[in-house]
């Protein structure tokens, strides 16, 4: 089919549109199946943990907010990996970003006398920041400096994502074999060290959510 026809482009939009991403994910589990196993199961405990936690809500507004980006932690975790195996790497790494902030504003607002949680409630701080800050309130949050490097690390890595960039557009490319570009969900067997990279790197921060949610969860219990 003439690929500058009316009818090509009507059916790679509807196809995207409109069909599933199936063939993606198939071939993500035959590459990667154990590592997504683990995955589910960091995050089936990391989501009991988060319902325990949120079970000390009680009245409280402040950890009512708290609880909630826990919660978008987890949430925006799981969906950036769903992503990826559904073929969207540039979504899928905008998306872990929200996660990591998500993360650090909860870490931030664990101790409400440094006022981010009032700023953050009144919608006056801009949580592309969190990070940052987190980093700067090392001492007052009981956090161990070095130990947040991995989350500056990352944090810088995807906002590759967030803009166009060279990675952005090479993401479209076909490494395997020429071809035409990829539109939509694809999967490259020329990028699957990259994609082991995203898969290890979402597993690493699947492992230090249940520490996080302590953490916040300490600070929080400290001023009863």
């Amino acid at each position: 089919m003439d690929e500058a026809s009316q009818e090509f482009a009507v059916r790679i939009v509807s196809e995207e549109l409109f069909g599933d991403t199936d063939q993606a994910r198939e071939q993500y589990l035959s590459h990667f199946r154990p590592e997504l196993e683990e995955f589910v199961a960091a995050m089936a405990s990391i989501y009991l943990h988060w319902k325990e936690f949120d079970k000390t809500v009680g009245g409280s507004e402040e950890r009512a907010h708290m609880s909630a980006l826990l919660y978008g932690t987890m949430n925006s975790h799981v969906v950036s990996m769903k992503l990826l195996i559904s073929g969207y790497l540039i979504p899928s790494g905008n998306t872990q970003r929200q996660a990591l902030e998500s993360a650090a504003m909860a870490l931030l607002c664990s101790k409400p006398k440094l006022g981010f949680l009032k700023r953050y409630m009144e919608e006056k701080y801009s949580t592309n920041k969190a990070v940052r800050d987190v980093v700067k309130h090392h001492e007052a949050l009981h956090l161990n400096k070095s130990a947040l490097k991995t989350l500056v690390k990352k944090r810088s890595f995807y906002d590759k994502f967030s803009h166009p960039t060279f990675m952005t557009l090479a993401s479209v490319l076909g490494l395997s074999k020429p071809g035409p570009l990829f539109f939509g969900s694809s999967f490259d067997e020329g990028k699957l060290s990259a994609y082991a990279k995203e898969i290890r790197s979402k597993l690493s921060f699947a492992r230090i959510i249940n520490n996080i949610i302590d953490g916040a969860w300490q600070n929080l219990d400290e001023m009863l």
